[in-house]
Order: C-alpha cells, then sequence, then structure tokens
C-alpha cells in the first residue's frame, strides 16, 4: 500500500494564511474561516458572525503546496442535512487567477 502524501505544518500554515486572506477580501461577511486537516485534505468551513460554521469545501493535497483538487459542498444551511459534493465531468477547466486563488468551469 502507497503512503498517503500529507501537507508538512509550512504548506498547511501557508494554505490557511491564504484562505483567510482570500475570504476577508472577497467574503466579509463571514467572521473567520475555519482550516481542518485530516490526512491529504484540508476541510474548509466559513464562521459566520452569529457563530453557524458553513462547510465550504474540500482540498485534495497534491504534493506541492501551489496545487490543490476541490470540491465544494453545495446547498448546505445549518440544521439540514449535508448533501455529498457532485461529480465535475471529465471537461473540468481549472484556470489560476492573478492574484493565486483558482477558479473552474464546466
Amino acid at each position: 500500500m502507497d503512503a498517503v502524501a500529507t501537507p508538512p505544518a509550512s504548506t498547511k500554515t501557508s494554505l490557511t494564511q491564504r484562505l483567510s486572506q482570500h475570504a476577508h477580501r472577497r467574503w466579509p461577511a463571514l467572521a473567520h474561516v475555519e482550516v481542518r486537516f485530516r490526512a491529504k485534505f484540508a476541510h474548509v468551513n466559513g464562521q459566520l458572525p452569529d457563530g453557524h460554521s458553513l462547510p465550504l469545501c474540500r482540498l485534495r493535497y497534491a504534493e506541492s503546496a501551489s496545487i490543490w483538487g476541490f470540491a465544494i459542498y453545495r446547498d448546505h444551511l445549518p440544521g439540514q442535512p449535508r448533501r455529498p459534493p457532485r461529480q465535475h465531468p471529465a471537461s473540468l477547466t481549472i484556470s489560476r487567477g492573478g492574484d493565486g486563488t483558482v477558479t473552474s468551469t464546466v
């Protein structure tokens, strides 16, 4: 069995800082961003000022601090059951913006 590549502490810190800075600029309604790491995944939640936590996405470490796969959590509101992320088709295009953010188009 192959070992699972997990991000080093420096990459975890860098990712958390980048996501927090991005959220501060783009989503001022969020009180802060919470990032939890488990194996090669980073689970990202947005914390609202009233204390509710919204699952935003899951990032998959690709053995580089600048390359992450992602799955967006959709349609989840506090008190409602979580639905699994939808699968993206094979024709998914990923692009990097000038500020280092990554977007996708289908």
